[in-house]
């Protein structure tokens, strides 16, 4: 990054600083960091205070996380779930006759610390550059339990292990995101063409 950065603004990730998420329920969980931040990085709220401070700008002049969280606790008021439909439906299935991708965040591809821990990678857990398939959409297309596999979306294709399960639903391709064997497939939904590798 100092090749091509004109700035750097090291920033902590998340276990290294107090701070607040609202959870699914609209609940507020507030945190305090859990390690110490390496030398010369800074919480993020930080980096941001400063950048306001030093553009003099409004509202930047909260000294703790804590304070962070009560200003915008202030201005929204009450958090409320709504999980109604609003707005018009966008459907996401493509034709062309092929599985539609299912896509799942692995657990060991989370975020950052997770990601870059190599015991961790090196675990079963983080084996999960695979396509599963319903045994019927396996047999149609002469695959099998253990193959290889092209998956092919849009215009990018991945090689991938194939595993055969009755816990997919028939139709689909269960594709896991956030790993480098599927970065380039792009979306985590729509069409996908699977072919037996050469």
């Amino acid at each position: 990054m100092r090749e091509y950065a004109d700035v750097l603004l090291p920033m902590n990730c998340f276990s290294e600083t107090s701070g607040t998420f609202v959870n699914c329920e609209g609940r507020w969980q507030s945190f305090a960091a859990v390690s110490r931040a390496p030398a010369g990085s800074r919480p993020g709220w930080k980096v941001l205070r400063v950048l306001g401070n030093l553009l003099e700008l409004e509202g930047f002049d909260q000294t703790s996380s804590q304070q962070v969280r009560d200003s915008l606790s202030r201005l929204i008021g009450d958090v409320t779930v709504n999980n109604t439909h609003s707005g018009e439906f966008v459907g996401y299935l493509e034709s062309g006759g092929g599985l539609q991708r299912i896509d799942y965040l692995p657990m060991y591809a989370v975020d950052n610390m997770v990601r870059r821990a190599t015991a961790l990678q090196k675990t079963p857990d983080a084996d999960v550059a695979s396509v599963s398939l319903n045994p019927a959409d396996a047999s149609r297309l002469g695959l099998s339990d253990g193959d290889k596999a092209v998956v092919l979306q849009g215009d990018e294709d991945a090689d991938m292990d194939v595993v055969v399960t009755d816990s997919i639903a028939e139709g689909s391709a269960l594709i896991s995101q956030a790993i480098e064997t599927t970065l380039e497939l792009g979306a985590p939904f729509g069409s996908v063409q699977i072919k037996k590798a050469s």
